[in-house]
């Protein structure tokens, strides 16, 4: 690799850390041959650099990822201000303590076995633990002092719970109560909504551990596969556009979602522009003046190769 200025080499191993940058530097190492492959061990690639690589397009690649995991995050606080506004809304209809009363909750889903217990039981736990880290908050106390019945209304208790227990508490609403909440986002399908939920939560949680986004494989698999579930997601459904694979575990269908969502929901958004914006900085890194981009947004991050042409990128809505 050529370093160019070793005294800047090491100030940028010091700043970053030698194998943080290992998944930058990961496609500019030379492919193994077939027979050397092992897939078992991950090992696809030899500790050897391409022709051509150099330390300043590594640096390029982490300071664009880390401009990328910051829109994210803009992205993905919105979508949380408004699920925890959507699932309070449903359930305060029905009492301001219906999180607690499993005769406004599906009784089926909460009878459901979750370890060391039923799913409503494990719910339950978490409402509680919640309640107890967020006591000091100043509306806790104010509630507290103000009410004879301790337990904080729903419209409250969602304000305690972490971005990754409000799925949870959506699959336990009843039916059309998950129909709802799913709608306020444009989305037709409760039990998809609920998967994908999931994902957004994978991806905050990557986002706000400053882990990387470009080339990672998140642990669960995105899929379309029903039209019409979401008016902007039926690109991912045909193969043409989008095969289903790899790329099904890449950054794009999640942000594809969350593009979805929030341009749904009836406030709109002007997120998915400024996410548009920055994917166009991908930077453009060529090994020689001849040869293809060794990095580009199909390949690294599962983009249909003309998602900018898109409806869900191409402008804010308001529904």
């Amino acid at each position: 690799m050529d370093v160019d200025d070793p005294i800047r080499a090491r100030a940028t191993l010091r700043r970053h850390g030698y194998h943080r940058l290992g998944g930058y530097r990961y496609p500019f190492r030379r492919p193994l041959p077939p027979e050397r492959v092992d897939v078992d061990a991950r090992s696809f690639r030899s500790d050897d650099y391409q022709s051509g690589t150099r330390l300043d397009d590594v640096i390029q690649l982490v300071e664009f990822d880390a401009r990328l995991r910051q829109v994210c995050l803009v992205g993905l606080f919105e979508f949380e201000v408004r699920l925890r506004a959507a699932i309070a809304h449903a359930l305060a209809a029905r009492d301001p303590l219906a999180h607690r009363d499993v005769m406004h909750l599906d009784g089926a889903v909460c009878a459901s076995s979750a370890k060391g217990g039923t799913k409503f039981e494990a719910w339950m736990a978490t409402a509680d633990n919640a309640e107890r880290r967020g006591r000091d908050e100043d509306y806790c106390v104010h509630h507290r002092a103000r009410n004879s019945d301790p337990q904080l209304p729903v419209w409250a208790l969602v304000e305690l719970l972490d971005f990754g227990s409000l799925p949870y508490l959506f699959d336990l609403l009843k039916v059309d109560d998950r129909r709802a909440v799913a709608e306020a986002f444009e989305i037709r399908h409760p039990s998809s909504f609920v998967k994908w939920v999931h994902s957004l939560c994978d991806l905050r949680n990557v986002c706000a551990h400053n882990q990387r986004l470009f080339n990672r494989s998140f642990k669960r698999t995105l899929v379309v596969r029903t039209p019409g579930i979401a008016p902007d997601l039926d690109h991912l459904v045909a193969s043409h556009y989008y095969p289903v694979g790899t790329a099904a575990k890449k950054l794009y269908p999640v942000v594809a979602v969350l593009a979805t969502a929030l341009r749904g929901h009836e406030s709109g958004s002007q997120w998915p522009l400024a996410f548009r914006t920055q994917m166009r900085k991908l930077p453009s890194i060529r090994l020689s003046a001849s040869a293809r981009p060794l990095i580009t947004a199909e390949d690294s991050m599962g983009f249909p190769s003309n998602w900018e042409t898109l409806p869900i990128w191409s402008g804010a809505v308001t529904r």
